[in-house]
């Protein structure tokens, strides 16, 4: 944000808890730490499967410690290069408003400083969600943040969440080689995703001999010699015993010390209210990222604050119209979608037709031993204008972006059909889907159509 803003005449200041958390969530405790987990998971994965390509490994071990560290060196160099190439004064501290025109900030060494400003952005991001009742130690029973300070593989692992965090964090301790169980309320897993994307997900993990246990949640924990019992509600289930238990249900917007009862901001239920132009409801106030009802994603965050820097700039030039935002878990395989699922765009668009093309089918993933999945493409049956999709396979994350464009823009099966892509690649499997991807009415057709043969 103020990077953007350096490129005016404008004076800014940014205000930041402390050196160590600059750069917030992502660098710190969320994308670029995890994703490096994830890297380390997918080497493991790669030098245990290696002899399917005539490659002998003697041995695959993770080494915690040293997987620690170069996470630890990653997050520092980043968090530098960021403070160094942020062109605004930092002042570093806990700011709170005290009135809709002025922050107090209580500095580091005690002090405190007063400052006034034509205009704000509240950015303060989220931490993680925490279950009532359920006592976290930050050692056996622990949020991200802590597990991600961990230096051991636990032998048993008990995930209480499978949305994004919660699958992220099994995925990767199955690599690791830990015995991972998964415990989720709702009745399946990524319970917000298509249907059949929840099922084909929990199958494939299940393969890889992830427990998921849906439609369930926990009582209590206690921690009892170094270990964890845990007792469960959903089908009399009998206690289990764990080695480290990892609370991922979700994020919480950082909006209950800011002082904003000082002011005339509204806050519902946690988050900041914003206008089309993400001001609040004192227009010199804007809020973005994680403090607003939208998707608590880091790229999401930095498309609004290119539409309030647009608009500090120049009032209410830049609505906030453009609503379409990769969703991606990196799990193995990895998950991603955009736009509408396929009940909400029945609910919206009325006839709709559905196309779902197995990863098995293409060249490339066959090539590299990695053919679980799907491509689904979502669009409406009158004029073909795609309105979803998702991925469920290798390089999905990346190849969402292909999708985003083609929902954002509007474009039809026909566009995708028309966009010659290279072979072999991951990528054409959506090339092949618009062209020669059978349509059905509804998933269910699709499935029972290929009898089982997705997977």
């Amino acid at each position: 944000m103020s990077n953007m803003l350096s490129k005016t005449d404008k004076k800014i200041c940014l205000i930041e808890k402390n050196s160590a958390s600059f750069g917030g969530v992502c660098v710190n405790k969320g994308c670029m730490p995890t994703k490096h987990l994830v890297k380390a998971a997918e080497v493991v994965e790669l030098g245990k499967k290696a002899h399917e390509f005539g490659v002998e490994i003697p041995s695959v071990t993770p080494k915690m410690s040293q997987i620690h560290n170069l996470k630890e060196t990653l997050v520092n160099m980043l968090g530098g290069m960021h403070q160094k190439h942020t062109q605004a004064e930092i002042i570093f501290g806990h700011g709170r408003f005290v009135s809709n025109d002025e922050v107090e900030v209580i500095k580091e060494d005690g002090s405190s400083e007063r400052i006034s400003a034509d205009q704000f952005v509240i950015a303060t991001g989220s931490r993680p969600k925490r279950i009532p009742g359920l006592e976290i130690d930050g050692e056996y029973v622990c949020t991200s943040d802590e597990l991600l300070n961990n230096n051991i593989i636990p032998e048993n692992m008990l995930v209480l969440g499978g949305g994004v965090i919660g699958l992220e964090f099994a995925s990767i301790y199955k690599s690791y080689g830990s015995d991972v169980t998964v415990v989720e309320a709702a009745p399946r897993v990524m319970p917000n995703e298509d249907v059949d994307t929840s099922l084909m997900v929990q199958d494939l993990l299940q393969k890889r001999g992830i427990n998921i246990m849906p439609a369930t949640s926990v009582n209590n924990t206690e921690v009892k010699d170094g270990k964890v019992i845990c007792s469960f509600s959903g089908e009399d289930l009998d206690s289990s015993t764990f080695d480290k238990v990892l609370v991922g249900v979700g994020r919480q917007p950082n909006t209950d010390d800011l002082g904003l009862e000082n002011t005339d901001v509204r806050v519902e239920n946690g988050f900041i209210q914003v206008d089309d132009y993400l001001q609040t409801d004192v227009p010199h106030i804007y809020a973005a990222g994680d403090v607003i009802p939208t998707l608590m994603l880091a790229h999401t965050a930095a498309y609004e604050s290119m539409v309030i820097t647009e608009n500090m700039m120049k009032p209410k030039s830049m609505p906030y119209n453009n609503k379409v935002a990769p969703r991606v878990v990196y799990t193995q395989p990895e998950i991603a979608a955009v736009g509408l699922t396929e009940v909400e765009a029945r609910e919206i668009h009325g006839q709709i037709k559905v196309i779902n093309f197995p990863m098995s089918m293409n060249g490339k993933t066959i090539i590299e031993h990695m053919t679980e999945g799907r491509i689904k493409l979502i669009y409406k049956a009158d004029d073909k204008v795609l309105v979803g999709a998702s991925i469920i396979g290798k390089s999905a994350t990346e190849l969402i972006h292909e999708l985003t464009l083609a929902v954002t823009h509007k474009l039809t099966i026909d566009d995708l059909k028309n966009t010659v892509h290279a072979h072999p690649t991951v990528a054409e499997g959506i090339w092949f889907a618009a062209m020669k991807g059978q349509s059905f009415n509804s998933t269910q057709e699709f499935m029972a159509s290929m009898a089982g043969k997705l997977i």
